[in-house]
């Protein structure tokens, strides 16, 4: 696990795990999982700028990458910044499901 501190970490973690053959990464933006003492999965973990960092290395077509986003503003900011896939999605409103339509992204509930 690393965590990260704005833009340039999130790009420097990335370049990092590929560099040491990882293909997937798995980013916690929003929930419970990235911030288990708040117990709130509303949360903004991540801002849209590490988000959109993070996606910015990963565009190699080799780097895919899933994340957990139960909360609607997580949803938002993830697919404006270009990520490949939503997971959960629990409280998505219209617009974000907009969104999604909009740019084909696919999202499961597991």
């Amino acid at each position: 696990m690393l965590l990260i501190n704005g833009p340039d970490e999130a790009r420097a973690a990335v370049r990092k795990l590929v560099k040491d053959g990882v293909e997937w990464v798995k980013t916690y933006p929003t929930g419970d999982a990235a911030a288990p003492d708040t117990n709130d999965h509303h949360t903004l973990c991540m801002t849209f700028e590490e988000m959109h960092g993070r996606r910015r290395h990963g565009s190699q077509p080799q780097l895919e990458g899933h994340r957990p986003l139960p909360a609607n503003a997580g949803i938002k900011n993830a697919l404006r910044a270009g990520y490949d896939t939503i997971e959960h999605g629990t409280f998505m409103d219209r617009e974000a499901l907009d969104l999604l339509l909009e740019r084909n992204t696919p999202a499961c509930r597991p």
